[in-house]
């Protein structure tokens, strides 16, 4: 049996104020449930510390019954900013009053002041007076770069001292005053208001957002400053989230539910008067003029979405230090009826105001959560959150303000993100500015693409540069030597061009293997981008995509100078150009763009090469790479990591301890499947840890690689596969693979003519190949033969395996195949005629499954998961119980081949087999290369 699947890493909460009323309430609160500690009421009754009102931690929530556990509210990792600390925070929570006497004196100090801490961001003429003078542990006057700098690091801190996967910061400070000069349209403004030079000081909210989005963070503004256009533009490039513009606690909730009520019966509503009054530290900064203005807006926009002209609404506040945390208010409705008579009722509501915010602080959070790991789309998600704040802005703008219809917005996006897909969602924006809704309006895609779907597309991802060859070159006997080359050629260059080239000209029986390959890179603005480009257009290449990296071209492209040498080898004089400016939030937000059709595999080039690209940067990429693959895909899909250009290291020391520390690439080899390099590059990564290359690749593995190759030129390659848990998190990946290693042989070369550039992006598109394909033929059996002629073996690069709507075609077409027909097609003499094709079957299938209920649907995804489950354990099984095969038998023999996929020998015979036609200069030009022949002549041998 595979081993269970790891727990997934706790989710992190990072919030503003940490230590005010909602802060300290909100850490109490997880002691207390964590703890279970009991308190009396008045008639002495013993309490449990409930979560209800929590809608994500309730047992049994009532608005998210029957739908997918939430991440743990109890197992998040909280910490967050403040501008006071006070020295006994178990004092200061029972000051607050916000949680019962008895219940706040059993939380110890040292449980509370185990949270992070760090000193908060200010300014102080965004707050009132009361908010300035306590204003002791903020951080000192800075430059705003410098504020945000700081903010940034300390998240980085966080994560790193906590081991949490997703970071949420809320901000959960003290209204701010409102200043519309912070209010930017764009990131570059955004990112010019942190400026070198820049004097004023922003608001802390705007610090905050900022510094969460660009640390991968999703952020909740619960300030009542407005959600900036530039926030919403920086988080949709990051693939995260900026969500709402203050909550909507209790007066303002319960007011959208009652003029829902009073609308729905029919009701003319003219007039919302309300009052509130409260003594907690907000209302003390509000009544002390910080923000008071910024505050009444967001409550008196609650009903702007709706068109009601005639409406009255008007919102008073006041201060009554007597009453502390607890809330009070009063609100009274007045509305035509029938007869025009006037209809009035009135309501008030007393509750502490923690009580009421702390759940919507963990709501969003934990939604946040739990729609960024389903990677589900920005529009959506701002949609489906837009309950928890008084005022819908950003890409939540225009939605409806009812109550019920915004927790049926909930319901229906959380049931959508976990709905299986055959494609992924994409955060792109129609022409006229409303959101797309993938998912909702277009069920054929939905339907059809699990059982018709043709091959999927690779993408092939990193460097790109124009190549200028110098063939022939001789090797100059020193630096200042004059060398001679005969004849030049530019060529699309860099790992992008060769491995979409590579993939692109892959056929079996005339037709292509990938009918797209996808190249996601910065091509420069300028003549040499116009070539590069022009290179890739040729008719030879009609299957790459050119359509994201034409309309992201900026800069100027990148170049390499290359004497191929005329003993085989090669130079390289590189400019990076546009390459240098390539950031990870660009390439996430081509890959969202990329995966909205199924993807098979996303290759990634020359990350050494790409300064910006480093760290935890290329760990983000290769992780959502990793999620969009398996959202657009029931097998997801196969990551690889090209490792060319990494330089060696000036000196022993310049090496980290392992693998898994390199700065460049150890963070993301736990989302990579596939690692390509060469002996030099394995020297220079991990020449540190071990003397052998069996030794040196298991750092890889060890890393949380799931296959290494070492490409060893004129020697060959060296192939290490990882062990059964690593293989289960890639189902494209072939089971027979799982820990087998081994030494094999280079592909023989037909010419001494050789040019050697893009030899290793060759021999990666071949076993990236070679990794997909599933071989079969008509017959049932590998290959076959007539009059001793070898013929090419069938394949595809799709298992047979279930899928939602797979098994249910499969019932209804046998149904409808041994039943009358009840439907038909009509030709032109309106004669009925009983529809017995498998595509017209299947169209009435889609149409059938397009109107299936969401309970028969969950029968079928939760069967097609166990098919697969079951499929992965059955062949890990035999796998490990068939003690007749070694780790040298399975990587060289034909018993390591299962479930129709090629053995690790046979891949890396095809691997071998596409570098050494591309190596081979008479070859290398060819507009087809067909590895359906070589793999049938392969499996014959």
């Amino acid at each position: 049996m595979s081993a269970p699947p790891s727990p997934p890493l706790p989710t992190g909460l990072l919030l503003v104020g940490l230590y005010g009323s909602n802060g300290l309430t909100l850490l109490a609160s997880q002691v207390c449930a964590s703890r279970s500690l009991l308190h009396h009421s008045p008639a002495g009754e013993r309490l449990p510390p409930s979560l209800a009102t929590c809608l994500t931690q309730a047992p049994s929530p009532a608005g998210l019954h029957a739908l997918p556990r939430m991440p743990s509210f109890l197992g998040a990792r909280v910490g967050g900013w403040d501008v006071v600390r006070p020295r006994d925070l178990r004092a200061h929570l029972i000051s607050h009053g916000s949680l019962p006497h008895e219940l706040a004196s059993q939380v110890p100090h040292a449980a509370l002041a185990a949270a992070p801490f760090y000193p908060g961001a200010f300014s102080p003429r965004f707050y009132g007076e009361s908010v300035t003078g306590a204003a002791a542990a903020a951080l000192s006057a800075r430059p705003p770069g410098a504020a945000l700098a700081a903010v940034r690091e300390n998240i980085r801190s966080f994560k790193a001292s906590q081991r949490v996967a997703e970071v949420t910061v809320l901000y959960s400070g003290s209204v701010e005053n409102y200043d519309p000069a912070y209010v930017p349209e764009t990131v570059k403004e955004l990112m010019g208001i942190f400026a070198v030079g820049s004097e004023r000081d922003p608001p802390p909210s705007l610090v905050y957002a900022t510094a969460a989005l660009l640390e991968g963070c999703s952020y909740v503004n619960s300030s009542s400053h407005p959600l900036p256009p530039a926030l919403v533009a920086l988080a949709d490039a990051n693939g995260v989230y900026v969500l709402g513009t203050d909550f909507k606690a209790g007066q303002t909730k319960f007011k959208s539910c009652a003029v829902e009520y009073l609308r729905a019966v029919g009701m003319d509503v003219r007039c919302v008067a309300s009052s509130n009054h409260l003594g907690n530290g907000d209302m003390r900064n509000l009544a002390s003029g910080g923000g008071l203005g910024a505050k009444l807006r967001v409550k008196g926009d609650v009903f702007k979405c709706w068109d009601m002209p005639n409406l009255e609404h008007t919102v008073a506040v006041s201060l009554t230090p007597f009453i502390g945390d607890e809330k009070r208010d009063f609100v009274e409705y007045s509305s035509r009826g029938f007869m025009s008579q006037v209809h009035t009722m009135a309501t008030y509501t007393r509750c502490s105001d923690s009580i009421l915010c702390v759940p919507l602080l963990i709501d969003a959070a934990c939604l946040a959560v739990f729609f960024q790991r389903h990677n589900h789309p920005f529009p959506n998600v701002a949609r489906a959150m837009s309950y928890l704040f008084k005022v819908n802005e950003g890409l939540a703008e225009g939605v409806d303000p009812g109550f019920f219809e915004q927790m049926l917005a909930l319901k229906r996006e959380v049931a959508l993100a976990v709905a299986p897909r055959s494609r992924a969602p994409s955060f792109a924006h129609s022409p006229d500015g409303a959101a797309k809704d993938p998912g909702v309006s277009a069920p054929p895609a939905f339907a059809i693409a699990p059982w018709l779907a043709s091959t999927p597309a690779v993408l092939a991802a990193g460097l790109v540069c124009l190549d200028l060859q110098l063939l022939g070159a001789s090797t100059p006997s020193s630096l200042e030597a004059i060398a001679g080359f005969s004849g030049s050629s530019h060529i699309a260059g860099g790992s992008v061009s060769m491995v979409s080239r590579a993939l692109a000209r892959m056929s079996s029986c005339s037709q292509c293997v990938f009918p797209s390959v996808v190249p996601l890179c910065h091509v420069g603005e300028d003549a040499a981008g116009d070539t590069l480009l022009g290179l890739l257009r040729q008719p030879k290449y009609n299957n790459v995509d050119l359509t994201i990296c034409s309309e992201q071209r900026t800069g100027s492209t990148g170049m390499a100078v290359l004497p191929v040498y005329t003993t085989g080898g090669r130079g390289c004089f590189y400019d990076p150009g546009a390459n240098a400016a390539f950031e990870p939030q660009e390439l996430i937000a081509m890959i969202m763009e990329s995966t909205t059709r199924p993807v098979a595999a996303f290759v990634f080039g020359y990350p050494h090469l790409l300064k910006l690209m480093h760290g935890e940067h290329l760990r983000a990429v290769f992780k959502q790479a990793h999620q969009n693959m398996i959202r657009s895909s029931s097998r997801g899909g196969v990551t690889v990591l090209d490792l060319n250009g990494a330089p060696a290291p000036s000196s022993a020391a310049a090496n980290p301890a392992s693998v898994s520390d390199d700065p460049v690439i150890g963070r993301a080899l736990g989302y990579v499947d596939i690692v390509h390099l060469n002996e030099e590059e394995l020297n220079s990564i991990a020449g540190h840890a071990a003397s052998s290359i069996e030794e040196k690749a298991q750092q890889f593995i060890a890393a949380g690689a799931a296959v290494v190759a070492v490409t060893l030129g004129a020697k060959g390659c060296y192939i290490a596969c990882g062990d059964a848990n690593r293989f289960s998190a890639c189902r494209s990946l072939p089971k027979a693979w799982i820990g087998l290693s081994g030494f094999f042989p280079a592909a023989p070369l037909e010419s001494s003519n050789l040019n050697v550039v893009g030899a290793g992006d060759a021999f990666t598109a071949g076993l990236l190949t070679a990794a997909l394909i599933r071989v079969g033929d008509c017959r049932g059996s590998r290959t076959y033969f007539d009059a001793g002629v070898v013929r090419p073996a069938s394949f595809s690069l799709e298992d047979p395996e279930a899928t939602p709507f797979s098994l249910f075609a499969k019932e209804q077409m046998a149904l409808m195949q041994t039943s009358p027909p009840s439907f038909s097609d009509r030709d032109s003499s309106d004669h009925e005629t009983p529809v017995t094709s498998t595509l017209a079957l299947l169209t009435k299938c889609n149409t059938m499954w397009a109107e299936a209920s969401p309970h028969a649907k969950r029968v079928y995804e939760e069967r097609a998961e166990e098919e697969l489950k079951e499929k992965d354990r059955e062949l890990i099984e035999r796998i490990r119980s068939d003690e007749s095969l070694s780790s040298e038998e399975g990587a060289s023999g034909d018993e390591g081949r299962g479930g129709g996929s090629l053995s690790l020998r046979e891949a890396a015979g095809l691997a071998g087999f596409v570098a050494a036609k591309h190596i081979d200069a008479a070859t290398r030009g060819d507009e087809e290369l067909d590895v359906g022949e070589f793999v049938g002549r392969l499996l014959g041998a």
